[in-house]
């Protein structure tokens, strides 16, 4: 059984699918995929987070942005937010997810780097690419 994996943030085009792509990396058997809380439909990846990726030899480029609706959320086995408060949104809103969703870290809330300086930019991709492996790792035990 092929495990699918929603990472969740605000925007979708920073964190989750910074996330969506080491994760897909760590695990190419599994479906993962992002969507934001607040996403406006089809934004395309943040330059800087584009950028970061390319350098790691990962071309996400044509990634569009996408808002977490019932229909995604349902079809995920497990799904990861980069914030407490929006663990706590998917499970207000869908109570359905209860049981699945968890933070992406489990000790505190992953910064978003929108509109920051490149070293926030930095710092998060280190800080997720790090959360990423202890994801795979988990996830393999599954």
């Amino acid at each position: 059984m092929t495990v699918r994996v929603l990472i969740i943030c605000s925007a979708n085009v920073c964190r989750s699918p910074l996330a969506e792509a080491f994760l897909q990396v760590l695990l190419p058997d599994a479906n993962v995929s992002s969507a934001g809380l607040y996403a406006i439909e089809g934004k395309p990846l943040d330059p800087v987070i584009a950028s970061l990726l390319l350098n790691q030899g990962i071309d996400r480029r044509s990634h569009r942005s996408r808002r977490a609706e019932l229909d995604v959320l349902e079809q995920a086995d497990l799904i990861l937010t980069m914030e407490s408060v929006q663990k706590y949104e998917v499970e207000r809103c869908f109570p359905e997810t209860r049981g699945k969703v968890f933070c992406f870290d489990l000790q505190q809330d992953v910064p978003d780097p929108y509109g920051k300086n490149a070293k926030t930019y930095e710092v998060v991709t280190i800080q997720i690419a790090s959360h990423s492996e202890n994801w795979a790792r988990r996830i393999k035990l599954l």
